[in-house]
């Protein structure tokens, strides 16, 4: 394999490791089209806060967080949480030393193939053009010395 892609999958890997541990879901990798690819295609969940208190009949009475569906299963009373979450689009850049910025390496012609890739990307999936999503770049730093990767998580990088 060429160096450059071996270097750009070791960072797609650490990219997705880093969102893992910040809570993102990974849906999709490498999602490509005749014009353009996506690296990551993830979605960031944030827990919505309880806003109100459901009584019912009978002895239980129970705190219900907002976005939170209730159901009656088998006879059981059940909590069913739903998490909201923004659809995100990475485009991950890799480097082996500091010299560049590896999010420089995002141009305006890329940043064009990227919008439309993540709006094909939508249409294909029959996702709303208005729903909430956006385009972040993560710049990986790899040093040649053993120190751990420098990472740059660039939020709405593009729009």
């Amino acid at each position: 394999m060429a160096e450059h892609i071996d270097l750009g999958q070791q960072g797609e890997d650490m990219a997705c490791s880093y969102l893992k541990e910040r809570g993102y879901e990974i849906l999709e990798r490498n999602f490509r089209r005749k014009w353009g690819e996506i690296d990551i295609i993830c979605r960031k969940y944030e827990e919505k806060r309880p806003m109100f208190h459901v009584e019912h009949r009978g002895n239980d009475e129970e705190s219900v967080p907002r976005g939170t569906i209730f159901k009656r299963l088998h006879g059981k009373n059940t909590l069913k949480r739903q998490k909201s979450g923004k659809l995100v689009f990475i485009e991950v850049k890799t480097l082996r030393s500091s010299v560049l910025r590896p999010e420089e390496n995002v141009t305006v012609a890329k940043q064009r193939k990227l919008i439309r890739t993540c709006e094909l990307y939508l249409e294909e999936k029959h996702i709303n053009l208005e729903s909430d999503w956006q385009i972040d770049v993560l710049a990986i730093i790899l040093s040649n010395i053993n120190r751990p990767p420098v990472i740059r998580h660039i939020e709405q990088a593009v729009y």
